[in-house]
């Protein structure tokens, strides 16, 4: 037999729960208190400020969709989907939320926190890739047997966990946003790694497209495999490059901010970016010190 989707079994128990379901898939009350993440929920992040719109909402109207949640000891309960229905609640004040309480074992409650999250298009790309990962890893779960599980393309799941190879200076990146799963994708064609970092940054600072960011990338393949002369010329080993671009990743981490180093000819700039007057007062005195205190 078929296995269902787990996507129409989240459906089914919200539509039992609708027409009046037995017991089993029946809404229950429970104390906030007793309810907690649980500790492989595939989502990490929650916009504050979407947060507390459905905090007012939920202060309100109330908690309109009750959370899935599975028991893990007596009166303690594990949330499988509605983590963040859940954090609204609590900062709205709430005592008690509505809640179903599922018999599933530990491979079906990942599966459905998992598809729960993504169907919803509540996971960025990365922490959609983290998920699968864990999956993989914990439950000994194949590729095939990865897509076939969640209803998703080999080629899907593959090209996901590729985003894990991306280097950590990037990853937030991809987190916040500013560069989609496309963009990743482009900058993960590049063949030196320290290349990935300075097109991630001109992707952000140049509003690029994908199809933009995956020529620039073939661009700089091409580059990379390619000598260049210096002004006497001698060939200039790629290593030489490649320390300005170490020297940008340090810099980088150090100031957490993009950082552009540039060494063309008689020009050779280092650009840093920042977001506002606040944040430019507080790089500046993180470069000048005391002085700018003073200011």
């Amino acid at each position: 037999m078929k296995k269902p989707s787990l996507g129409r079994g989240i459906d089914a128990i919200f539509l039992d729960n609708a027409s009046g379901a037995e017991p089993g898939g029946s809404v229950v009350k429970l104390s906030i208190s007793t309810v907690e993440p649980r500790l492989d929920q595939p989502r990490k992040h929650f916009d504050e400020e979407s947060l507390r719109q459905l905090s007012d909402s939920i202060a309100a109207h109330g908690v309109l969709q009750p959370i899935l949640v599975s028991e893990t000891e007596r009166d303690r309960y594990a949330i499988i989907a509605g983590e963040r229905r859940w954090r609204a609640a609590k900062l709205a004040g709430l005592d008690e939320i509505p809640a179903i309480i599922l018999d599933a074992d530990e491979v079906s409650a990942a599966e459905i926190s998992l598809i729960e999250n993504v169907q919803r298009e509540d996971l960025n790309a990365y922490e959609e890739a983290e998920a699968y990962e864990a999956l993989i890893d914990r439950f000994g779960l194949t590729q095939d047997e990865l897509s076939a599980r969640i209803g998703k393309s080999r080629s899907t799941v593959t090209n996901s966990l590729r985003l894990l190879d991306l280097p950590e200076s990037v990853v937030p990146f991809l987190r916040s946003g500013e560069i989609t799963a496309g963009h990743a994708r482009a900058l993960l064609s590049l063949q030196n790694e320290l290349d990935v970092p300075i097109l991630a940054d001109r992707i952000i600072a140049e509003g690029m497209s994908v199809r933009a960011a995956e020529a620039a990338a073939k661009s700089m393949n091409k580059t990379a495999s390619r000598p260049q002369k210096g002004t006497d010329g001698e060939l200039i080993a790629r290593v030489n490059v490649d320390y300005v671009r170490v020297l940008e990743d340090k810099a980088r981490e150090a100031l957490g901010r993009p950082v552009t180093i540039k060494s063309t000819g008689r020009k050779k700039t280092v650009s840093i970016g920042y977001e506002d007057n606040e944040d430019l007062e507080a790089l500046l005195r993180a470069l000048c010190g005391e002085i700018i205190e003073n200011i």
